[in-house]
């Protein structure tokens, strides 16, 4: 309406056609004999017309509805509703007439203007100015007057006459909500934020948006913890106030000062909404202990004192913790020990169970935490105690013996030759087992054959060495209690001839197995086969030496070495980089023995279908080559990998050179792997919350891929959160035969690949992608994982330097300052990688120490802004139990807790 009067008072028809098309208008009209208006024609004008206006209408009826009870839960209730609306109403009016006799010469003019108020309640004012155009004339009206001018004034109320009610709103119902704990509003209000805030839960929303007033809505929030239970957390009691500022009430409302709806007066209506928030997702704990889960622990004393550290997490908070022992091995089962206590979530992490003087049986230890909300989860940790059962060998690891000359048949001249090894003499500090003393142990020796895992009843305390068993032979020293409860140790015996006597001993078989660059290769077994079909072996030592007696002369001996352990020992992706390079003929292999160790399929070439076979090996899903030894041995007479001797006459020295199989960087041998080079290549992933049941797209961005030539890595998953229904090439083109699927059902993926030239991909472009089904509800950032458990986490660049391999969660990660992660996985049996983002490239230091200080490992370098990983490997530091690693910078300091296990 002020916006038709201020066209009005512009002098715009349009406005005061509006006006009286609404709020009426004068017209002309004359009286006929009746007394009747009448237009120009004589038709009777009718007056009457009406104005559209609005009234209020309260709707008052019942409905059921569903609502929460404390003590019965929800229920179906009747409830009374009270609706208020605005229902269209006619009100009856009339228009203005001027009796005119002369239609030409009447004029009516109109002027507006209005007073309204901020909520646009007020007056309109017309003044309507009429008057005749004639000149006066002679008899023109009887009483002598002449009519001029005459002035009409038209006053106008616009208002709001219904008065402000809770039901002119749709108020939020009352609402569940899933969320850890309560968070609250960070302005100090004491309303609740997060989950819980009214964006989430919804706000009051006025039905009416043109009805002249101004509508305040404020809340206050109202949090009661609800102990024990099945229930709720948390209730939130959610008290919605509404003010009409139009109204008297608003009119005590100060802006800024304080909350309004404190005052008396403050506030028209109020209504409550109830919210209840709920942690459905219990906590997860992890017992690790002095073996793995289900094993026998061997303890030498009488008695044994058991501990173990059970590692929590729950995003809420665990509050509690109760733990029992049990001996399970009769029925009913015997609660040996218990403790209970509490977790500050916010410092601890961990706690610790000791329990003293165990004896034999079987035991399980149980574990329930609780979170703050009442969830729990248990934990077991079985385990077979065995307490001074068998004895404990300490053993000397390697003896020298020499042989001595004897005469047997006394003609003067030395025609064998012989020794005896006590089995005591391997002993260093056996301990015999509970209730007995070291002195009563006995010891037992034999020389190691087909039927070793057995303790026989002739097997002597000394063994007689003679001239056949020159050179390094593998004995067992068995270790026995007085109750006959027995264990072993292998050792190594070397057997000298330096004297005379082993006049057949000229016919013997030694030399030393070496790699092409000279390094000894120890545990490979040599085998002499006789013309008879005797087989005897040797083994070769750290030295890499063997030598074997064969005894006869003039007889055709066959000596094989063969070694066909550690098949995935220095196989990597750069091996195929390097193959397939010379494949290509970019840059060929630098020696024919690393040709033969590309050649894995022994068909005399280097082909495509070495890669395949080399990296089946990579990604875990074979063990070992089809058609070849983990090593291959050629002889350095011929070259062959058997050397025939055909006529034995004396000692004959045969060396060996090795060669690693499908290994041609050489890097089974530490001191020849490739340089690290202290970053790593880093895979962007996008950070989703997983719903069961979804399907998602996991695109592995690029993030520093640079002169790339291959990568490598094992990617872990939680089995109970997803599972990977397929991949899909991205820049880099990927197949089957680049991923391992073979421990899908464990939770493991592996993935190998590379190119002949360094590659690089802008950042955020798509490398490879996952299609992968939710199984339950988590955050991917802790259901996926980067690390070595199969295939070791590398990267390579052109320069052959080895890059560490890492995940970047966005939106997971603190992009913009210091962190340093937890260990994964903690605890680990042979590696783990160790996280940690910085906020721009630096040097860094991460330092692993024992609980008693001593550092076991220091890894220095240069690393990149954002997620950087480090591995680490328990081969490095040697020692098993609770270690802390460190990490600094010039500005930077953190520490944490991982554990080594057996």
């Amino acid at each position: 309406m002020e916006w038709i009067v201020d066209q009005g008072k512009a002098g715009e028809q349009g406005g005061f056609d509006a006006l009286d098309g609404i709020l009426g208008g004068y017209c002309k009209a004359w009286v006929d004999p009746y007394g009747n208006y009448v237009d120009y024609e004589g038709e009777e004008i009718d007056c009457d017309i009406y104005y559209d206006d609005s009234i209020c209408v309260d709707t008052y009826y019942h409905k059921q509805v569903r609502v929460y009870d404390e003590h019965f839960g929800y229920q179906w209730v009747d409830s009374f509703f009270h609706e208020v609306y605005y229902k269209p109403y006619k009100v009856p009016f009339q228009k203005g007439i001027v009796a005119v006799n002369c239609a030409e010469n009447v004029h009516c003019e109109q002027t507006v203007w209005c007073d309204f108020d901020h909520c646009g309640e007020g007056y309109i004012f017309r003044r309507f100015k009429i008057w005749q155009g004639c000149p006066p004339q002679d008899g023109y009206h009887a009483s002598g007057h002449i009519p001029d001018t005459i002035y009409r004034h038209q006053k106008i109320w616009v208002g709001n006459s219904c008065k402000l009610d809770k039901y002119m709103f749709h108020v939020p119902y009352d609402t569940d909500v899933y969320s850890c704990g309560i968070e609250y509003d960070a302005k100090g209000s004491g309303n609740v934020s997060g989950a819980a805030d009214p964006s989430i839960t919804g706000f009051p929303v006025y039905k009416f948006d043109d009805d002249c007033r101004i509508v305040g809505v404020g809340y206050e929030d109202k949090v009661f913890k609800i102990v024990g239970g099945d229930a709720a957390c948390y209730k939130i009691i959610r008290t919605w106030y509404f003010a009409d500022w139009c109204g008297v009430k608003g009119g005590d409302y100060v802006e800024g000062v304080g909350k309004w709806w404190s005052k008396d007066k403050g506030y028209d209506f109020y209504c409550v909404q109830k919210i209840l928030v709920y942690d459905t997702i219990p906590p997860e704990c992890i017992i690790t202990g002095p073996v793995a889960a289900g094993d026998t622990i061997s303890a030498a004393g009488c008695e044994y004192d058991f501990n173990a550290s059970v590692d929590v997490s729950d995003a809420c908070g665990v509050i509690e913790y109760y733990w029992e022992l049990k001996d399970v091995t009769k029925e009913p089962h015997v609660v040996v020990a218990s403790g209970y206590g509490d977790l500050n979530s916010e410092t601890e992490d961990a706690f610790d169970i000791s329990v003293d003087g165990l004896s034999d049986g079987y035991y399980k230890l149980k574990t329930r935490v609780t979170d703050d909300c009442q969830n729990e989860n248990y934990c077991e940790y079985p385990f077979h105690l065995v307490t001074g059962k068998k004895p404990t060998p300490v053993c000397i690891t390697s003896l020298t013996v020499e042989l001595t000359p004897w005469d047997t048949d006394n003609d003067g001249e030395p025609d064998t030759a012989a020794a005896e090894v006590w089995a005591y003499e391997f002993d260093r500090s056996s301990q015999a087992p509970c209730g007995y003393d070291d002195d009563e142990l006995e010891f037992a020796i034999e020389f190691l054959g087909d039927d070793e895992d057995v303790l026989d009843d002739d097997d002597e305390d000394v063994l007689h060495v003679g001239c056949e068993h020159a050179g390094t032979q593998m004995v067992r020293l068995w270790v026995i209690s007085p109750t006959g409860t027995f264990d072993y140790c292998d050792v190594l015996l070397v057997v000298q001839v330096n004297m005379e006597g082993c006049g057949d001993i000229s016919s013997a078989v030694r030399g030393s197995i070496t790699t092409e660059l000279n390094d000894e290769i120890e545990q490979v077994r040599v085998t002499a086969r006789l013309q008879n079909g005797t087989e005897l072996n040797g083994v070769t030592d750290v030295a890499g030496a063997y030598a074997i007696a064969t005894n006869v002369l003039n007889e055709k001996v066959t000596v094989t070495p063969v070694k066909n352990i550690g098949y995935d020992n220095g196989v990597s992706t750069l091996d195929l980089v390097k193959i397939q390079k010379h494949i290509l003929g970019k840059s060929l292999l630098e020696s024919e023995m690393r040709k033969v160790a590309a050649d894995v399929n022994s068909d005399g070439k280097i082909s495509a279908l070495d890669l395949l076979d080399i990296r089946k090996l990579i990604l875990g899903k074979t063990d070992q080559f089809d058609k070849v030894g983990s090593w291959k041995f050629f002889n350095g007479v011929n070259s062959q990998e058997s050397y025939v001797i055909e006529n034995i006459a004396g000692i004959m020295d045969i060396d060996w050179k090795g060669v690693k199989m499908g290994d041609v960087d050489y890097s089974n041998d530490p001191s020849q792997a490739a340089g690290r080079s202290g970053k790593s290549l880093v895979f962007n992933v996008d950070n989703v919350e997983l719903i069961a049941g979804n399907q998602y797209r996991l695109d592995f961005k690029a993030n520093n891929f640079n002169d790339i030539t291959g990568y490598q890595f094992t990617l872990n998953f939680d089995k109970n959160a997803l599972r990977v229904l397929n991949v899909e090439s991205g820049v880099v083109e990927v197949s089957a035969d680049n991923f391992g699927l073979n421990r899908i059902e464990d939770g493991m993926l592996t993935t190998s690949w590379n190119t002949a030239e360094g590659m690089s991909i802008a950042s955020g472009e798509v490398v490879f992608s996952l299609i992968v089904e939710a199984t339950g509800a988590a955050s991917l950032s802790n259901a996926i994982t980067v690390n070595s458990r199969i295939t070791a986490a590398e990267a390579y660049n052109s320069a052959d330097q080895v890059h560490e391999v890492s995940l970047s969660f966005t939106n997971g990660l603190v992009e913009t300052g210091f962190a340093l992660y937890q260990n994964e996985p903690n605890p680990f049996k042979e590696a783990t990688q160790v996280g940690f983002n910085l906020p721009e490239a630096m040097s860094a230091t991460l330092t692993v120490y024992d609980v008693t200080g001593k550092v076991l490992k220091v890894v220095e370098g240069d690393y990149v802004k954002g997620y950087n990983q480090v591995s680490l490997k328990k081969a490095d530091m040697k020692v098993t139990g609770v270690l802390y690693y460190q990490l600094d910078t010039e500005a930077f300091t953190a520490t944490k807790k991982m554990i080594v296990i057996e």
